[in-house]
């Protein structure tokens, strides 16, 4: 057995971090909270502590070096993950280290300590964490006590002292400091530490943009590279990175998902396979969110869960088109079978998006959804490269989840007669969806009689045989229908 596998591994109980760790940290390491002042260090390490006391029943230790214990509590009470419980049972001690300090008579709290000051500092310490039975310790901040040692090898034998003791009573530390262009003020707590958690933020156009980075954790894996992550009411929330996943849930082509328009299941021989992510691309007003609608619609009432990630209109215009066509979405987000997603794409990142979707899939086990449109991501300020990255990822979370989905794009060029156009000198090309797509269903307008109407066909549908014909297509009172094959289209 290796030595990670034999690693005791200490879950944050913060969402998304732990996945970012694979798992969590080994228990007894020191872990180094480095950034800027405004990164978010103490309510990381508050939150941590907290939240090991409610889901892990950890006692432990909060020891304040810059301002008085009282003022960090009062500075996170409002924060959902606060309870007094675990302050007035004794679970969770806070305390501040000039206090200690003072009352172990080993001078004024204005005098720099020297080694027997820390070993007996340690001391206290190790006492503290013996009658509290801590299994979790935040020194905040460890900065403030290198200036009070102001010696750095003195500061350095503080640091591997504290860890080894700590580490005997399997008590994990988090220890924040200060730092600025990715250099800690000594430059020894990188090398001591058994772990480092990089904090930095800048600012967007309406938001703070936070990110966070695993620069180091001994004894096990973790995700390399930074991750983005929220301050809000609730704390902290890390939006770990989605995975491409290469083990996806294996279509059945003999199952499939009814999509609520009678021919188009004729077309599709029984309707969309199930696992399938269909592509509903089209010129602006062809029926697109009206297509995608009808499948939802069509799942609710056969019970099925569903989602529909709404990128383009207000929710409620949304929900008036769906009535205005029969389908009461009100109703069934009340009884729990449909959830909106509608993410902000201003200083919105990839990971946040990701994460927002696979959520509420995870929770819900929804099996069809829908995002409209594909089209509006590039707002989020995403490259090609990345969007095409982030649809990528999604499309392989949803196909390992047995999701069928479909994802609506909008196309320019009007009066398009040549179904290539889809893959030629349009959006779609530019990001080369189709080859993300299982499936892809066109809706155009065409010019017949000197009347301006719609038509679609199915372009693509991976491992299954379909209509092949360009059909008439109407947009009614019940929804979206399909009719006849156009014998000639005028150009």
């Amino acid at each position: 057995m290796n030595k990670a596998m034999e690693t005791k591994i200490s879950k944050t109980g913060i969402d998304g971090l732990d996945e970012t760790l694979e798992g969590g940290i080994p228990e007894g390491h020191v872990v180094l909270l480095t950034g800027e002042s405004g990164t978010g260090k103490t309510v990381l390490s508050m939150q941590w502590l907290f939240e090991g006391w409610k889901k892990f029943e950890d006692s432990g230790i909060y020891v304040s070096v810059t301002e008085p214990f009282t003022k960090a509590i009062k500075n996170i009470s409002s924060m959902d993950f606060h309870d007094r419980d675990p302050l007035e049972s004794g679970d969770l001690r806070f305390t501040d280290l000039r206090s200690m300090i003072e009352l172990m008579d080993f001078g004024t709290k204005d005098e720099e300590l020297d080694r027997d000051d820390v070993d007996e500092l340690v001391d206290r310490i190790e006492e503290l964490v013996e009658q509290t039975g801590a299994r979790r310790m935040v020194i905040d901040s460890i900065t403030a006590v290198g200036y009070m040692i102001d010696d750095t090898e003195l500061f350095r034998y503080l640091i591997f002292r504290l860890g080894t003791v700590l580490s005997g009573k399997n008590c994990t530390v988090f220890l924040t400091s200060e730092a600025r262009n990715g250099s800690t003020p000594f430059n020894v707590e990188d090398f001591i530490s058994d772990g480092i958690l990089n904090l930095t933020y800048t600012h967007g156009e309406q938001a703070v943009i936070r990110e966070m980075e695993v620069s180091k954790m001994r004894g096990v894996d973790f995700r390399s590279g930074s991750v983005f992550f929220d301050i809000s009411s609730e704390g902290i929330t890390v939006y770990p990175k989605v995975p491409v996943e290469r083990k996806i849930s294996e279509t059945n082509f003999q199952k499939r998902k009814t999509t609520g328009i009678a021919k188009l299941d004729e077309m599709l021989k029984g309707g969309y396979p199930e696992g399938h992510i269909i592509l509903i691309t089209g010129n602006t007003g062809t029926g697109k969110t009206t297509f995608c609608m009808q499948y939802l619609a069509e799942g609710v009432k056969n019970g099925e869960n569903c989602i529909f990630v709404n990128l383009e209109e207000p929710l409620p215009q949304v929900k008036k088109t769906a009535k205005a066509h029969g389908w009461d979405f009100d109703k069934y987000e009340k009884k729990g079978l449909l959830n909106f997603v509608t993410p902000e794409l201003i200083d919105t990142y990839p990971d946040k998006f990701l994460y927002q979707i696979l959520n509420i899939v995870d929770e819900t086990d929804a099996k069809r959804l829908v995002l409209d449109s594909v089209s509006s991501l590039p707002s989020a300020g995403l490259s090609e490269d990345k969007l095409r990255q982030t649809l990528l990822q999604l499309n392989s979370a949803l196909k390992a989840r047995g999701v069928t989905g479909l994802m609506t794009h909008l196309v320019s060029g009007l009066f398009s007669q040549a179904p290539e156009k889809l893959l030629g000198s349009t959006q779609a090309s530019d990001l080369r969806l189709s080859s993300l797509c299982d499936g892809i269903i066109m809706l155009r307008y065409v010019e017949r009689e000197n009347k301006v109407g719609k038509a679609m066909h199915i372009l693509k549908m991976r491992g299954c045989d379909h209509d092949k014909y360009v059909r008439e297509l109407d947009i009614t009172d019940e929804g979206i229908k399909i009719g006849e094959v156009f014998e000639k289209v005028e150009q």
